[in-house]
């Protein structure tokens, strides 16, 4: 059988197992010197017959990366790269400035896959301010990690348990 003969080969040492991965510990910040953000689509929210199919309803969420606490929640119908800075520069307004903001290539924050060579007006918006614009690679929600596990949160113990039917939900 197959296990049979992958038993052999492996006692023999013929199965190339990956190295273990060793992983570092982030360097903790002071709080509310560094900010995550994104996204989080409300499912329970049935989508609209004349309008919008899908993430009728969207919660920008930021989460302060020295405390893993919420430092707001923003739930929209209409977001784009416009609401999505003045919804921001709400934040800015009752929190104050971060160092640094992280986020990842959602088009509304960074315009398009292409566009490396001129800033989108999120991040130009981000840089006037004086505030380190993070950009995270494709694919690496593992660096947004503060605000992803917020949503994991977010999702299990409300999104899930009230399931809310509109923007007021």
């Amino acid at each position: 059988s197959t296990e049979t003969i992958w038993r052999i080969l492996d006692k023999h040492g013929r199965i190339k197992r990956p190295d273990p991965v060793e992983h570092e510990p982030w360097e903790l910040v002071d709080p509310m010197r560094e900010w995550q953000i994104d996204f989080k689509s409300v499912e329970s929210v049935a989508p609209d017959p004349d309008g919008k199919k899908q993430h009728v309803v969207e919660v920008l969420n930021v989460v302060d990366k020295g405390t893993s606490i919420l430092v707001d929640a923003l739930p929209r119908q209409d977001y784009s790269a416009e609401t999505a800075i003045l919804a921001l520069s709400q934040v800015f307004l009752g929190n104050g400035l971060p160092e640094k903001v992280t986020y990842d290539r959602d088009p509304r924050f960074v315009a398009s896959n292409m566009g490396s060579d001129f800033p989108s007006a999120f991040t130009r918006f981000l840089l006037c301010l004086g505030i380190k614009a993070d950009i995270c690679p494709a694919r690496r929600p593992d660096l947004n990690a503060y605000v992803e596990r917020y949503h994991r949160s977010y999702n299990e113990e409300c999104l899930q348990i009230h399931r809310p039917h509109d923007l007021e939900g």
